[in-house]
């Protein structure tokens, strides 16, 4: 058989075990505090408890640093405050300062008491047991009990002793997670401010890159689209009017994202403008651009681009590829791709771009378009595709309406809740008639 003393010691050990475990499986301040509020009040009959802990040095020094947390127990509940270290008492700063275990008794009690909460206060608390906490040989918490008429003898200490260490371990690993969580959240929070800057920056760069006006041609139709996904792409498209009369067409996509993409889409649209001034050969024109990009990009970044040059009185479409989606073309209920081979721009340097030469007739249209139309997907991630786009064009003969009827069929395909995943760049062009007279050149 045990004894008493045997069998309370037992109680006080199996409590302890139970205290462990349950703290273990906490993950609030608040839980932790309850646990130990209860297992305090009904094993050692603790009244009232206070636990202190701060992010710094010292309690009451210049080299205090954050909040003050504050966990007060009482009849067998817990409650959790912060306050600033000047908040303390005069008491709280001086026991912290000295760093000692043991029993307040005398004027020391009755001062701890009088600037204690009121719990603390009452005639029959007679002794207030202090037990500082240590880690990493520095002061990181302190915890006080009192108990009403009976002094706590040693069981109880040596009981509220682990049960107190078990409690700031604890609460001291929730207070660095939660740290951790915070600079975690600022910091992405700071990152996202920084995307967010960089997004705007790359797309009033983009803005200022479209055209601002399209360019009138008798007897024809020109009709620009695009629509920038949330994360800028590198779509690209632009008219290049000539002196004769010719009109310089091209629609291309920088591979990659943000303000590398913008600034290279920025570069390359420079360099197409001055080598298409530079002479008449689309084929030409890619190659020289090539080359350029090729000595001047990352190797990880490439163009791709079609380029052509419309002679709007024959009707005469003189074209380069380097690389990118395949213009298609209706005549009569039939849709072709305009293909010639060529290299995306800056991946492999001296290539060689073929040209081909189409002649549209009245009625006859072309669509120029990006790889954000074709790379959709639906919620079932199926892919728009180009046989689809093929099929829809066929069916529609009039290209004034083709933007608005794609943009219409794109959005049945993906649904209401599709995330546009890249930039939307259309550029339709249509003969509509055969123009009177031919300006001189």
């Amino acid at each position: 058989m045990f004894d008493e003393e045997s069998l309370s010691r037992l109680t006080r050990y199996e409590s302890l075990f139970e205290l462990s475990r349950e703290m273990n499986t906490a993950s609030e301040i608040a839980r932790v505090g309850d646990l130990m509020a209860s297992r305090l009040k009904y094993v050692a009959d603790v009244f009232s408890w206070r636990y202190l802990s701060i992010e710094g040095e010292s309690i009451g020094s210049s080299s205090s640093a954050g909040n003050v947390m504050i966990i007060d127990g009482y009849q067998g509940k817990a409650t959790v405050t912060n306050v600033l270290p000047d908040h303390l008492s005069s008491v709280e700063c001086e026991l912290w300062a000295k760093r000692k275990t043991g029993f307040l008794a005398g004027e020391t009690l009755a001062e701890a008491k009088a600037s204690l909460p009121k719990q603390f206060q009452r005639s029959d608390i007679l002794h207030l047991y202090v037990c500082p906490h240590f880690g990493g040989g520095e002061l990181r918490g302190l915890s006080m009990f009192s108990r009403r008429r009976q002094p706590l003898n040693e069981l109880d200490i040596k009981f509220i002793t682990l049960a107190a260490q078990f409690f700031h371990e604890k609460v001291y690993m929730l207070r660095e997670q939660r740290r951790l969580r915070d600079l975690e959240q600022a910091y992405l929070q700071q990152e996202m401010m920084v995307r967010q800057q960089e997004l705007q920056t790359a797309q009033s760069i983009q803005r200022a890159l479209l055209p601002k006006d399209v360019p009138a041609l008798a007897g024809w139709q020109l009709m620009p689209f695009y629509r920038p996904a949330r994360k800028v792409g590198g779509d690209l498209y632009d008219f290049i009017p000539f002196e004769d009369g010719r009109l310089g067409i091209l629609i291309g996509d920088v591979t990659g994202k943000g303000i590398p993409a913008a600034l290279i889409m920025a570069t390359t649209c420079t360099m197409l403008r001055t080598a298409a001034l530079a002479t008449d050969s689309p084929g030409e024109v890619l190659a020289r651009v090539n080359d350029l990009l090729y000595a001047e990009t990352p190797s990880s970044m490439f163009v791709t681009c079609f380029y052509a040059i419309l002679d709007p009185w024959s009707g005469r479409l003189h074209y380069a590829n380097a690389g990118q989606n395949l213009p298609c073309r209706r005549q009569a209920d039939e849709v072709c791709e305009l293909r010639a081979r060529g290299m995306p721009l800056g991946l492999m340097p001296a290539m060689a771009y073929e040209e081909q030469v189409v002649i549209l007739a009245p009625g006859e249209y072309i669509l120029f378009y990006s790889d954000g139309l074709v790379e959709a997907h639906n919620p079932g991630r199926e892919m728009f595709g180009s046989p689809r786009l093929k099929t829809l064009l066929a069916e529609h003969a009039d290209s004034v309406s083709l933007i608005d009827f794609l943009l219409t069929e794109l959005k049945d395909f993906t649904g209401e809740a599709w995330e546009q995943e890249d930039d939307v760049t259309l550029v339709t062009l249509q003969r509509t008639q055969t123009p009177c007279e031919r300006s001189k050149r």
